[in-house]
């Protein structure tokens, strides 16, 4: 009859859409719907870049996952179908990760070779990917098999997405996940896209612009709240960013705890007050939650929370940030930051009273060579190559002009690296020092997700020349050297005397103050953005060790005045 046949019919319509939704291989999205936001590079136009949001979590930003990559390394990666609702995405370099929008899982068998592509290749060294020119590290030659990592989004109820050939994930995870060692991402606020770019100088990334947005504006000064799908997402986020991608250095207080029990539970059994700021619903509440959490519980020089930071430079614009984080502050103890800060304005106080701002001062036979951090001025350096400016004052262009100094007055048969006061900085310049003073060109570090050593060798253009060659491999400075470092030497600069003694270096001072792990991103989809001591990068030394509790000097200085603790 018709009416059977129309029955019929629409029975066979459902089974067709119901068909549909499960070739996607993904939760019920429902609906969602699509949008394009420009991207922002030094406040400057930098293209657009689509998200789209779900009907079940409307506030979330997604993201294609093959679009993102494409974007953000500038070649194309490819998706295809694999076993059961499992896809392959694989890079030019064959490097591959399987995800499986079903399980809500992604399954990498070798995580470092498609998190960092670059490290794969065996052409010459890419020196136009450090931050110094004419510098640059050979392939990473990793000393053990990676550990195959699983990737459990279900388990944090965070659900990826399939249609068409394109995975989608939110775009917090997805620009912490695959950053890389060139600590490229993105962060959203409500009205643009921004590729931050870290200013080491105040540890922040951000532009003040960045909270210009109708959104930020609102949740900063209190005329909204913060919506349910954000609070969940955000926290889940954060769960997952900190359970997986922390290097654990061992410094602080919650970090051997998360390592057994993960982040959700420690905060329950132990910091029940931050995960309840974490979840509220006012967003200077959650700031100063993940303050609370990054800067004093995960404490360690190299974990906090910069987006209040940045907010907090400019008063004016946000009063009730500054007045409500100010009263609780009152009640906070520094973090080791800080703390490090402290001893450094003190020791360059001491020492300027003495010797004025000189950064090489000679001493009958010893000449003293002053680096206060390992920051590379990248801008100065690309001036200097094309013949526009003079050589940079950052650390290597301060160790060059030293190092030609020392060798014109035969008198002078020792070196002293002064880094009682350099908190650390990036790791090319420290070993592009290193390479010039002493021939030391391997860096050796663990990656503590894939329970992998791994080494590279970098080459440096030690004569200026423009070019990388075996000539730059002959020059040999013949000092003995020596390195002054107190317990505010951090990070670079605990690096920085480990090696140095391991190649006959004499070190001098208090041992220096830790810093094991290379620092990290972590962006929530929100728009809050955090530094964390990073999983792929922990420092080693020559037998594999962790250099955390810093180094052992040859001829102890004890300090005068009373010990002030740093953590």
């Amino acid at each position: 009859t018709g009416t059977m046949k129309k029955k019929l019919a629409l029975l066979l319509a459902l089974i067709l859409a119901l068909s549909v939704l499960a070739s996607c291989s993904a939760p019920d999205a429902k609906g969602y719907r699509v949008q394009t936001f420009p991207v922002l590079w030094k406040e400057r136009d930098a293209g657009s870049f689509e998200l789209r949001f779900y009907d079940a979590a409307p506030h979330v930003p997604y993201c294609g996952m093959k679009a993102y990559l494409d974007y953000m390394r500038g070649e194309e990666v490819t998706l295809t179908a694999g076993l059961g609702s499992a896809w392959e995405v694989t890079d030019p370099l064959g490097n591959m990760v399987e995800v499986d929008p079903a399980a809500g899982t992604i399954t990498a068998a070798d995580w470092a070779g498609f998190r960092d592509p670059m490290i794969r290749y065996k052409t010459p060294p890419h020196v136009f990917d450090t931050n110094i020119s004419w510098i640059g590290f050979t392939a990473t030659v990793y000393e053990d098999e990676p550990a195959p990592v699983i990737f459990d989004f279900a388990k944090y109820g965070i659900p990826i997405y399939y249609e068409g050939e394109e995975i989608y994930m939110p775009l917090g995870l997805m620009t912490t996940m695959f950053n890389g060692g060139e600590s490229r991402h993105m962060v959203f606020n409500g009205e643009s896209i921004t590729l931050p770019r870290f200013d080491a100088e105040n540890g922040t990334t951000l532009p003040l612009s960045f909270y210009d947005s109708r959104r930020m504006q609102d949740l900063l000064n209190g005329r909204t709240k913060r919506e349910e799908d954000e609070i969940r997402e955000d926290y889940a986020e954060l769960c997952f960013m900190i359970d997986y991608f922390f290097g654990y250095p061992g410094a602080s207080a919650l970090d051997p705890v998360i390592r057994e029990r993960g982040l959700d539970e420690t905060l329950k059994a132990r910091a029940g007050e931050i995960r309840t700021a974490l979840l509220s619903d006012d967003y200077i509440d959650f700031m100063i939650g993940l303050y609370k959490l990054t800067g004093m519980r995960l404490d360690d020089g190299h974990t906090g929370y910069i987006g209040i930071k940045g907010i907090l430079g400019d008063e004016a614009a946000f009063p009730a940030v500054s007045l409500r984080f100010s009263q609780k502050a009152a009640r906070m103890n520094p973090s080791k930051g800080e703390a490090i800060e402290e001893i450094h304005n003190s020791i360059r106080e001491t020492r300027a009273a003495v010797w004025g701002d000189e950064t090489y001062r000679e001493c009958g036979s010893t000449a003293i060579i002053r680096l206060d951090s390992f920051l590379a001025d990248k801008d100065a350096w690309n001036d200097f190559y094309a013949g526009k400016g003079d050589l940079p004052g950052d650390a290597l262009g301060v160790t060059v002009s030293g190092l030609k100094k020392a060798s014109e007055n035969p008198a002078v048969r020792n070196v002293l690296f002064d880094i009682s006061a350099n908190g650390g900085g990036d790791v090319v310049s420290m070993m592009a020092v290193l390479d010039l003073a002493a021939g030391i060109n391997r860096f050796r570090g663990y990656d503590v997700l894939t329970r992998q050593r791994f080494y590279s060798d970098v080459r440096t253009d030690k004569d200026l020349d423009k070019a990388l060659t075996d000539g730059d491999d002959e020059i040999r400075y013949g000092f003995n050297y020596a390195v002054l470092t107190s317990r505010a030497s951090f990070s670079a600069a605990n690096m920085f005397p480990v090696m140095m003694q391991e190649h006959g270096a004499v070190l001098i001072g208090e041992p220096s103050g830790g810093g094991s792990c290379a620092v990290m991103f972590g962006v929530l989809s929100g728009g809050a953005e955090f530094l964390m001591s990073g999983n792929s990068l922990a420092f080693r030394t020559l037998d594999g060790g962790s250099v955390e509790d810093g180094c052992r000097t040859d001829i102890p200085i004890a300090r005068i005045e009373p010990e002030k603790a740093t953590h």
